[in-house]
């Protein structure tokens, strides 16, 4: 989906890594040791799992719930730039 681009954008961008095909264990110790907590961490790793999951799902089954994972997307990358040192 193009929120998970968008998410890999942005951490491309703020890690200094590639972002293509960019996966959440790509860039969970980088988050880590920049002081990201655990619960934003876990919340990250739920977000890639679910954009991964509708992308091999084809899409199927959303029924208007990218808004919502618009809104969690921003959420944590809020929350990334409160914590990263």
């Amino acid at each position: 989906p193009a929120i998970l681009e968008a998410m890999r954008e942005y951490l491309g961008s703020r890690l200094k890594i590639p972002s293509a095909a960019m996966s959440f264990s790509d860039v969970e110790a980088l988050l880590e040791t920049r002081g990201v907590d655990g619960g934003t961490m876990a919340e990250l790793r739920h977000f890639f799992e679910r954009c991964e999951a509708d992308s091999y799902a084809g899409g199927a089954g959303k029924s208007g719930e990218d808004a919502a994972l618009v809104d969690k997307a921003m959420r944590i990358a809020h929350s990334i730039e409160r914590k990263m040192r």
